[in-house]
């Protein structure tokens, strides 16, 4: 398993302050690695050991994750809503899924050393052309199954 693999290594983790976030760091920790968490909310006092960003990733400068160097990303900063989508969910979902992974995935591609990205979204895998606007879309596009695939340009 990756988290058996991570002592000593520098692992950043969006969505850290998050449910599967914490669960995530409680795992890194006892394996020693350099953990940045980043999250706009405040991590828990219990994970005193690790460095924490309080920002938001779809609007603030991602500078320091460069300057971290990580060579592990777990990408786990997301919104969802928990019941049917609704349509007041729809610039939360913008801005909180697909703008901020693409600026993360935009970052990542210039970390010189980064081993492996894991990414808790699969979307990206279908082409660009199902997803992406300069604007807030005003209704759901649903992506299926048999759509084309493509990558992120």
């Amino acid at each position: 398993m990756l988290v058996n693999s991570i002592s000593n290594k520098r692992v950043l983790v969006t969505g850290g302050a998050g449910v599967i976030g914490q669960e995530l760091i409680r795992l890194l920790v006892p394996k020693r690695a350099h953990i940045l968490s980043i999250d706009r909310f405040p991590l828990p006092e219990m994970f005193d050991s690790v460095s924490h960003l309080q920002k938001d990733l779809s609007t603030d400068r991602l500078d320091e994750i460069l300057d971290f160097h990580p060579q592990l990303i777990f990408h786990l900063a997301a919104a969802f809503e928990r019941s049917k989508e609704s349509q007041g969910f729809w610039p939360v979902n913008w801005t909180d899924n697909i703008i901020l992974s693409h600026r993360i995935l935009d970052v990542a591609k210039h970390i010189g050393g980064l081993e492996t990205f894991v990414f808790a979204s699969s979307y990206l895998v279908y082409s660009p052309l199902l997803y992406l606007s300069k604007t807030i879309p005003q209704q759901a596009v649903c992506i299926n199954e048999n759509d084309p695939k493509g990558t992120a340009t």
